[in-house]
């Protein structure tokens, strides 16, 4: 290398005339064999220093584009996890099946107009409960009431004429012919009779059950043709709820099993009995379900067309452990939970359920009221590991208060 302040061989980063660095550098074939040997020269001695150099700084200085690993509170030995403990507790299990439907009513009845006529008389109103036969509504009857009268004049004078003319047979002054013909004649408006006197009823229109008047489809001269609904009636004594069972779970059922029910969306209300009664002999097979019919009787709260919850009791224990769901562990299809030993460290024991509710779960076996368990903070745990509790044990054996 040539400097071109003192245009001279000197140092290759330093000018030895001048004594200072240099300002620019000009290399030449002559000066790179020069550079090229010096450089192997420093090579050992520095890459000795920078190789201990460089691991003591990779030590030291830590990497700080690689994420922080997640410190394990197990893996610290001699610290305690802190956890929520609850002591086990008996009381009543029930094993419940939930479905949701809508109330009906088995005896209800659409009333229509037989007759043609305006409407004369309405003595019920919506809401009144009425027996079978009960008067619910009057038409004008006049056409009706003058047709009775016109056949009923036209057969009495039938009858006297048939009369007079069986004497004359009697007397051989007829022939039989003409008695025949005078009989059928009577027998006709006879029927004639019958048939005018059943339009004349139609013109009253009566109750055909016994129930609650749910609505009234007409008004005071209003003119009803036939086959107009006039009123709905609603025998609130026969309310039902059709639910659809699963098949499985439709073999655990039998006539007469008790039931809740509870209006949807309405937890402040206390449930309404019920009781199976009618359970389908088939299984729908596009749903694979059987249809239960639930016998609800009256209740205040519960009417056609209300939503509700229907909830059928399957089993039910009264002393059983009652182990809340919160403090299961769900691992490959098997539930398991931690119990805490006497030395504060954890045992893992599998669950094997017996009966269950929305809260809680009746164990088969291997434990008893008393026994603590994790409720809370079990997803790291590992059996052995020693444990605290972040809450004091409570009289009523629930979650331990805070310590």
């Amino acid at each position: 290398m040539r400097c071109r302040d003192c245009t001279s061989a000197c140092g290759p980063s330093y000018c030895t005339k001048f004594v200072g660095p240099h300002s620019r550098f000009q290399m030449t074939r002559q000066t790179f064999p020069c550079l090229f040997f010096i450089a192997l020269l420093a090579l050992p001695a520095g890459g000795c220093h920078d190789s201990g150099s460089n691991r003591g700084s990779a030590d030291a200085a830590p990497n700080l584009g690689a994420p922080a690993p997640t410190p394990d509170p197990t893996a610290i030995a001699g610290e305690a996890v802190p956890v929520e403990i609850a002591a086990l507790r008996t009381g009543r299990v029930e094993a419940v099946l939930h479905f949701s439907a809508n109330v009906d009513a088995e005896r209800k009845v659409s009333v229509r107009a037989r007759a043609v006529g305006l409407v004369e008389e309405l003595p019920v109103e919506e809401g009144v409960r009425v027996g079978s036969g009960a008067v619910l509504l009057r038409l004008q009857g006049d056409e009706q009431r003058s047709a009775v009268e016109r056949v009923s004049a036209q057969r009495e004078r039938q009858r006297k004429e048939l009369e007079r003319q069986r004497r004359l047979h009697e007397q051989d002054l007829i022939p039989e012919e003409t008695i025949d013909t005078a009989d059928y004649n009577l027998e006709q408006l006879t029927l004639e009779l019958r048939e005018a006197t059943r339009q004349q009823a139609y013109t009253t229109v009566a109750a055909p059950i016994a129930g609650t008047i749910a609505q009234r489809l007409v008004n005071v001269g209003d003119l009803v043709t036939i086959n107009q609904v006039l009123f709905e009636i609603v025998d609130f004594d026969s309310l039902v709820a059709q639910i659809f069972v699963p098949d499985r779970e439709a073999r655990k059922l039998r006539l007469g099993q008790q039931a809740r029910i509870g209006v949807a969306g309405d937890a402040a209300s206390p449930p309404t009995p019920g009781k199976v009664a009618r359970i389908a002999p088939v299984v729908d097979p596009k749903s694979g379900t059987v249809k239960v019919t639930v016998a609800l009787g009256r209740a205040a709260a519960l009417r056609p067309g209300t939503y509700i919850d229907v909830e059928l009791v399957l089993d039910a224990h009264e002393a059983a452990v009652l182990l809340p769901k919160r403090a299961i562990i769900y691992e490959n299809d098997q539930t398991y939970v931690y119990r805490l030993l006497a030395d504060d460290s954890v045992e893992r024991l599998h669950v094997e359920p017996l009966l269950e509710d929305r809260e809680h779960i009746e164990p088969a076996a291997g434990f008893r009221a008393g026994d603590r368990i994790v409720l809370a903070g079990q997803a790291g745990l590992k059996p052995g590991v020693r444990v605290r509790s972040i809450r004091q044990p409570d009289a009523a054996a629930t979650p331990e208060a805070a310590s």
